[in-house]
């Protein structure tokens, strides 16, 4: 399973485009894990929805400020193999998670991958 863990402070506008753009990666088991930090626009009512209508969205909340305390929450609650931080404004080249998740099943050596790169005790290697 991948965790996306995604951050996000008064981010309204993009909360139904992440979840869309993580439907289009057709992966086969994931989970989105928004993590509210003080957002006093509509997010957490957006976020509450969100909840509702797909099993596969968890929402939680945290205190602290910044998005790091925010991805450290997310990344706390993660039941994936597999970790994927994203922003709430990011946007996915579509295949992108699935091409990824597929070279960490191929190569159990890799640390992380992204862009065209594989991290392999701390070396980078092109693909």
């Amino acid at each position: 399973m991948l965790s996306v863990i995604v951050p996000v402070h008064n981010g309204q506008h993009y909360l139904e485009s992440v979840v869309q753009q993580l439907l289009a990666e057709q992966l086969v088991s994931f989970e989105i894990i928004f993590v509210d930090n003080n957002s006093t626009d509509k997010t957490w009512a957006i976020l509450l929805k969100l909840a509702n209508q797909y099993n596969f969205v968890q929402i939680l909340k945290e205190d602290k400020l910044g998005a790091s305390a925010a991805r450290n929450r997310g990344y706390l609650a993660a039941k994936g193999e597999f970790i994927y931080f994203f922003d709430v404004d990011d946007l996915l080249i579509q295949g992108s998670l699935v091409k990824m998740q597929n070279l960490l099943v191929l190569h159990p050596e890799a640390a992380c991958v992204y862009g065209n790169r594989i991290v392999v005790k701390n070396r980078h290697e092109c693909l």
